[in-house]
């Protein structure tokens, strides 16, 4: 088995970051509040509901994090190399 070369495990470190700082922290998901211009959902107790993040809000995360676009680091799919088993 191969081990992820340098760039990737750079590239994987970065996402995952993203993710982390995304993270609620009082119920370890991935979402968010909805801010002053969205309409608040709630639930029967009155308490307001989190919201899902989308996937353009954590490639815009991603770049104001680290300074790059997300999508310039992928590599094209025609030129992964799969190991052979």
């Amino acid at each position: 088995m191969k081990t992820l070369q340098t760039k990737q495990r750079v590239h994987l470190i970065k996402v995952v970051t993203v993710l982390i700082s995304s993270m609620n922290i009082e119920s370890w998901t991935i979402r968010k509040y909805s801010n002053k211009y969205e309409i608040a959902l709630h639930d029967n107790n009155g308490l307001q509901l989190f919201k899902g993040i989308t996937h353009t809000e954590l490639q815009e995360k991603y770049k104001t994090l680290w300074g790059q676009d997300v999508k310039a680091c992928r590599v094209p799919r025609d030129r992964v190399v799969l190991p052979i088993e």
